[in-house]
């Protein structure tokens, strides 16, 4: 009887490592796919920890006899929806190939979608500038508009799924509105913060001995004809409306920053038209409006002496 006892307790004793075993098993499983998750979720770094970066590998330190331009900014520079290759910030980098200096410039896109001014400067004082970019080009605008149009209380940032979803084809099925004096009051604040955001960039950038180019280049946010008709009627702003005032708005604020510390600027509004064929159906900077960008930056980094 003794030996009977001894050896059920020693199959219970197994039972209860076996179900232990299978439990640290489970457990170390759900954190490894929570872990998983979470990493899936967050931003893949390029090279150099650069996040969000499109081109090619490059060397950690510029050739001192080169120039290396550094493109920072939103989704207008990034071009999510266009090939890498047809990407404004490369299309600039085959001009001065044609140029015959090819060995001499080399541009690098290390703008990122869904990226606003704060982000830019938040990764400015991260590993940018370490790059020893002779150029940083800023193209910042779109999504700062967006991202004030989408914060319930004007003062929050927006969330990322949101912020997606405004820039999306989808926005035009959940149209925002909201009454001119909001917008008015809006526009004031966010220009205010840009403003402050743009100052602080360009002195970071100035600490690295970088020079600074501040490019303007909209991005359209169309609006249906019935969802602005019926806006008007009810004395409310559309989505696509209120981005572009927003957008106007944050461009005079990078006016007056530019003049006050003495960088270039360059305004693309005008060759960025709706009429230019510049943006696909879903107001993002087509190809053909890429080419007409790469090429006014060219020319003013030329007349700077690049």
């Amino acid at each position: 009887m003794e030996t009977g006892k001894s050896k059920g307790g020693a199959d219970g004793r197994s039972r209860a490592l076996i179900v232990a075993a299978l439990v640290v098993f489970g457990l170390v499983a759900l954190e490894l796919f929570l872990r998983g998750s979470e990493a899936r979720r967050e931003p893949v770094a390029g090279p150099h920890g650069i996040v969000g970066y499109r081109g090619p590998e490059f060397a950690p330190t510029r050739d001192e006899r080169g120039v290396r331009v550094l493109v920072v900014g939103d989704e207008v520079a990034y071009g999510s929806t266009l090939p890498e290759e047809h990407t404004w910030p490369r299309q600039l980098e085959g001009l001065f190939a044609r140029d015959g200096m090819a060995s001499r410039v080399e541009v690098l896109n290390a703008a990122e979608q869904h990226a606003d001014l704060e982000r830019v400067l938040e990764q400015a004082r991260g590993p940018l500038l370490e790059l020893q970019p002779t150029w940083l080009v800023v193209c910042v605008g779109s999504t700062d508009a967006v991202a004030a149009l989408a914060a319930p209380d004007h003062e929050r940032r927006a969330p990322l799924a949101l912020l997606r979803r405004l820039e999306s084809g989808s926005a035009a099925h959940a149209p925002l509105e909201l009454p001119r004096q909001v917008l008015g009051d809006l526009a004031r604040k966010a220009s205010f913060d840009f403003g402050v955001r743009l100052a602080q960039l360009i002195e970071a950038a100035r600490g690295k001995y970088a020079r600074v180019l501040v490019v303007l280049a909209p991005r359209e946010f169309p609006d249906g004809e019935p969802e602005r008709a019926q806006a008007e009627q009810r004395g409310v702003i559309p989505v696509g409306q209120a981005s572009a005032e927003l957008q106007r708005a944050l461009h005079e604020e990078a006016r007056r920053v530019a003049q006050a510390t003495g960088v270039r600027l360059l305004d693309a509004s005008d060759e960025l038209r709706s009429t230019s064929g510049a943006f696909d159906a879903d107001g993002r900077l087509s190809a053909r409006g890429a080419l007409l960008l790469a090429r006014r930056v060219h020319e003013d980094l030329r007349r700077a002496r690049i």
